[in-house]
């Protein structure tokens, strides 16, 4: 892992047993205890932050399609052209 430079710091208060915890956890992934936790933090972060770009472009989706469905687009020459031959084809 590279070493960035520090350029912001971020101070918690814990339990001295969650501190253990957390401590044992970096020593047995052979990391030290800022390294464990900027890792573990900004990981997690990340899998929250896209989880709600996620729902938020869903439901973004959502809105899109259901407007279509209010005021659909007319058809353009492609789409006629498409469901003439489309008729076609199944009519025989």
């Amino acid at each position: 892992m590279t070493t960035m430079p520090h350029v912001a710091r971020l101070d918690i208060r814990l339990t001295a047993e969650n501190k253990g915890l957390i401590a044992q956890a970096a020593d047995l992934l052979g990391l030290n205890l800022t390294s464990f936790t900027e890792s573990t933090l900004v990981e997690r972060a990340r899998e929250v932050v896209d989880k709600h770009a996620i729902i938020r472009m869903a439901q973004q989706d959502r809105d899109k399609f259901l407007a279509l469905l209010d005021n659909p687009p007319a058809p353009t020459q492609a789409l006629r052209e498409a469901a003439k031959k489309h008729h076609q084809d199944t009519a025989k």
